[in-house]
């Protein structure tokens, strides 16, 4: 049944980047032969998202009134990644059971944003182990990997599990590890203290990366005062077979 008014909204889809806004235009027109008091409400968004330049219109018959509709969508990981259906409805004073609506279809793209710590860390000569908290701070579900970066020589890194998805604004645990085997130590020396990076990427790689510090200490196969000793060791024993054979 038509109503008193008639209703446009213009586009009637939009696309929005959150931490941005996105804005549509409201054409009211008052179709009945009095004066009338139209009123506009939006519903099926959040309200903190909505804006109207005009919420209300005085039109004569035949009148058209414009209101600007901004939708403000927070950079938060709240404003999920989907489509959303809004409905603009306009209603009359002097007709309030003839209701008018459109319909709004909003598009929220995904921003990716990943923030990870350690939580435990055991530090030990020749492997490391470490229990990382990774917080998905996006709006959209992401499958997470994760790469070592020594920073010297060659370590080997162990992570479980190898890969974890995470929905929007939640946190996953994972295990790692990172380790040197005997061939790939230092032959002779003095121990080390050192630090590698353990990252956190999404896959595929379309988005924000998150970067923590571990720390190894490498203990060469043969320490340098073992092989001083083992060098003082042979000197006199070489001595002493010297005066033997004379």
């Amino acid at each position: 049944m038509p109503g008193p008014d008639s209703l446009l909204v213009e586009p009637n889809s939009l696309k929005v980047l959150p931490g941005n806004y996105a804005e549509a235009t409201i054409r009211v027109q008052n179709t009945s032969d009095v004066v009338d008091v139209l009123s506009v409400t939006i519903y099926g968004l959040d309200p903190s998202w909505v804006q109207l330049s005009t919420i209300s219109f005085s039109l004569f018959p035949g009148d058209l009134g414009t209101s600007v509709l901004k939708i403000s969508v927070p950079r938060t990981a709240e404003s999920l990644s989907k489509s959303y259906l809004a409905t603009v409805e306009t209603k009359s004073r002097n007709f309030p059971f003839c209701p008018q609506k459109a319909e709004l279809v909003l598009e929220v793209d995904p921003f990716h944003c990943v923030e990870a710590s350690v939580r435990e860390e055991i530090v030990g000569s020749g492997r490391s182990s470490y229990l990382i908290d990774v917080q998905n701070h996006g709006n959209a579900p992401v499958t997470f990997g994760f790469a070592g970066i020594p920073s010297r020589g060659k370590w080997q890194f162990a992570f479980t599990p190898t890969q974890i998805e995470i929905a929007a604004g939640a946190a996953k645990q994972l295990k790692a590890s990172v380790f040197t085997t005997l061939n790939d130590r230092p032959k002779l020396g003095l121990r080390q203290n050192c630090e590698c990076e353990l990252k956190v990427q999404p896959i595929p790689a379309n988005g924000s990366s998150a970067i923590v510090t571990g720390h190894l200490r490498t203990s060469p196969v043969l320490h340098l005062w073992v092989t001083l000793c083992l060098l003082m060791g042979i000197a006199c024993a070489v001595v002493i077979l010297s005066f033997l054979v004379l």
